[in-house]
């Protein structure tokens, strides 16, 4: 073993004797990768100013290098990495050494992209491109495994429209493991509708990408296992970062695998909502507070024009207000304790303000993109899913990688109801594989049971791919499959708790041609 004394030492090594076994695609070792990316623009979405570089402006938390062009390359390996807590350096897992957060990869909708993975882990993994519309055996789920010591070419074409993605490891039983590690990084996607905005767009100084996560340090170890009992954003404690005096965008992620935050800023500070996981809103969405749950993404703007250099800014979890609805963040889970650490509101990031850029934006646009919104009546099936936690599984079966749970015509639009049922004990946050979708309605929640956010949730206008579920609710989604078909390779579909994806709340689905 790599590290004879790391805390996992054990688990890694039980891990290598059970690797799932069933369908399991061939997975030759990769070559004619060009590397660690192509040059290449961002699509020309970058203004066309002589751009200040994020080493500029001064912080303690991990700005991760950004990669562009066509062709990419990322190896999952052992590394350590300073939380910036008295223990120091801890060992973890990372992409191309980055510690704890891999390099942000900048793609444009269209083009032809190769990204190869490279396992020099001591166990398995899957490289999962998170809402990439990609063909089943370029998917990166639990059958695309990459064993130890060999590498995958995942040869993709972009379909989706700007948003922020991001891509993380996705074996059955372990994904928790390894993404608690730091295998985790974000994917940008550009296209020519995101360019047309005036919208800040220079990477690392107007333009942040935000992971916020909680990890576990016991003992002057990294315990991958358990909830968190400090916090970080990209990797780092007490988290700041100076930023200009403008409007700026932060690209917010929830890669934890069980917390959800509610986000506001100092004194109830207004921003504005404009993406969501999967794309952009029709027009910005004013609020002082914003739920993320484990695997969403949202992008938000701050107005910072009214603020002078040496004025700093504080976004915090208000925790205390999720209150006793059966999220893991909250001050209870249907009455019962919880972890007090998850309870606390706390303060996450502070922003210090400095004198604005060359070329500034400084307004928030007032309309973002126009959107065709597919139509109930265009739906010709509807299916129900339900969340099972008495055998931990949905529909009532443990997740099987040998079994086919549902079958969709290519091209087929159909509108799936979400269940969490009225005993479950938490909610659970549905996320589906290679596919985005509109949210219809939330129903059933309790009369005392519901929270802010549980209907009429303008954040979640725009296109999909992760969706709380509430206990005792039912979301209805509709969506459109395709364009890739595949008689033998299945998506999935499951709950991005990771806990609770790795205990088998994951299904299957085929998308086939008639």
């Amino acid at each position: 073993m790599r590290f004879p004394h790391h805390p996992f030492r054990r688990f890694v090594a039980w891990v290598s004797l059970i690797a799932p076994v069933g369908l399991v695609l061939s997975l030759a070792p990769a070559c004619d990768s060009s590397g660690s990316g192509s040059s290449g623009g961002d699509g020309g979405t970058e203004p066309d100013v002589d751009l200040p570089s994020p080493e500029e402006f001064d912080g303690n938390f991990l700005i991760p290098e950004k990669r562009t062009g066509t062709s990419f390359s990322l190896t999952a390996g052992f590394d350590t990495h300073d939380f910036g807590t008295p223990e120091g350096p801890l060992e973890t897992m990372s992409y191309d050494n980055h510690g704890v957060l891999g390099p942000t990869l900048v793609v444009n909708r269209g083009d032809q992209v190769s990204i190869e993975h490279t396992n020099e882990l001591d166990v398995v993994t899957t490289l999962h491109n998170h809402g990439l519309r990609v063909p089943a055996t370029m998917d990166g789920g639990t059958h695309g495994m990459i064993m130890p010591g060999e590498s995958f070419v995942h040869n993709i074409t972009i379909h989706n429209e700007a948003a922020t993605y991001w891509y993380h490891p996705h074996p059955h039983g372990t994904t928790r493991f390894l993404m608690r590690n730091g295998l985790t990084g974000f994917l940008i996607v550009r296209d020519e509708q995101e360019a047309a905005l005036e919208l800040p767009r220079i990477y690392g100084v107007d333009d942040l990408p935000i992971a916020l996560k909680d990890v576990r340090i016991e003992d002057g170890e990294l315990d991958p296992a358990a909830l968190g009992n400090v916090m970080t954003i990209n990797g780092t404690t007490n988290a700041w970062r100076e930023v200009p005096a403008q409007v700026v965008r932060l690209r917010l992620l929830n890669p934890s695998s069980e917390r959800n935050y509610q986000l506001g800023f100092d004194g109830n500070m207004p921003f504005h909502v404009i993406a969501g996981d999967a794309g952009y809103l029709e027009e910005p969405y004013e609020t002082t507070r914003l739920m993320i749950t484990p695997s969403e993404r949202y992008e938000i703007l701050l107005d910072l024009t009214e603020h002078e250099p040496g004025d700093s800014i504080t976004m915090h979890t208000f925790s205390s207000e999720i209150g006793t609805r059966g999220l893991v963040g909250g001050t209870n889970i249907n009455g019962g304790a919880f972890d007090p650490f998850l309870a606390q509101n706390e303060e996450l990031l502070t922003l210090e303000v400095v004198e604005p850029t060359e070329g500034a934006v400084t307004s928030i646009p007032s309309s973002l993109v126009s959107r065709t919104r597919l139509s109930e009546s265009q739906a010709e099936t509807t299916r129900t899913i339900q969340f099972t936690h008495d055998v931990h599984g949905i529909d009532g079966q443990p997740y099987d990688m040998n079994r086919i749970d549902q079958v969709v015509p290519n091209g087929a639009i159909e509108i799936w109801e979400i269940e969490t049922p009225p005993e479950s004990p938490v909610n659970h946050v549905f996320h589906i594989h290679a596919v985005s979708f509109y949210v219809l309605d939330r129903t059933g929640i309790p009369d005392d049971n519901v929270a802010p956010w549980a209907s009429g949730r303008p954040e979640e206008s725009g296109p999909k791919d992760s969706v709380l579920v509430n206990v005792g609710e039912t979301v209805r989604i509709i969506m459109e499959f395709g364009p890739y078909a595949d008689p033998d390779v299945p998506y999935m579909y499951h709950c991005h708790m990771l806990p609770h994806e790795d205990a088998g709340m994951m299904a299957n689905f085929l998308v086939v041609d008639e």
